[in-house]
């Protein structure tokens, strides 16, 4: 509870200053339980309500069985969703097998560096919106292709 309660007292107290946040959370946890828990959920709530670019980072995906974490963020989303709440940035990563690290990359760079063109790239969602989008049109090929170049 400590814990808890001096990191919401930070975001509280800084969080008009601060240019992200960064909301590291097991992709693991989230395949069990299908829910952020509390802390989770009122980080997300903190980061709506500051306004701050906000970056939820599910790491350990390769440790799903669906390895890319594509599924966990749909949960993710879905559970956000129906919260109340958006996810703007969600990248998926795995130590391991480094995934997701230029992402990140590019996430950090585009807080310090927000005019730099180099560092607003699509992100997951970007890309999944655009699939869903494909899936709806019925384009099968072009849908392979993107999905093809998500994995690589």
């Amino acid at each position: 509870d400590h814990w808890k309660s001096t990191l919401v007292h930070y975001l509280r107290k800084r969080g008009s200053s601060l240019r992200g946040i960064f909301h590291l959370v097991s992709a693991e946890a989230i395949a069990k339980r299908r829910v952020l828990t509390d802390i989770d959920m009122e980080i997300a709530k903190l980061a709506q309500e500051l306004e701050v670019e906000y970056t939820l980072v599910l790491t350990k995906v390769d440790n799903l069985k669906n390895k890319n974490g594509t599924w966990a963020v749909m949960v993710l989303r879905k559970f956000l969703k129906e919260s109340g709440l958006f996810i703007n940035h969600a990248v998926t990563s795995s130590i391991k097998t480094r995934r997701g690290r230029d992402q990140l990359w590019a996430r950090l760079w585009s807080c310090v560096d927000p005019e730099n063109p180099r560092w607003t790239g699509p992100d997951l969602l970007d890309a999944k919106e655009a699939l869903d989008e494909l899936a709806g049109s019925g384009a099968g090929e072009e849908l392979a292709a993107r999905a093809a170049d998500l994995e690589g």
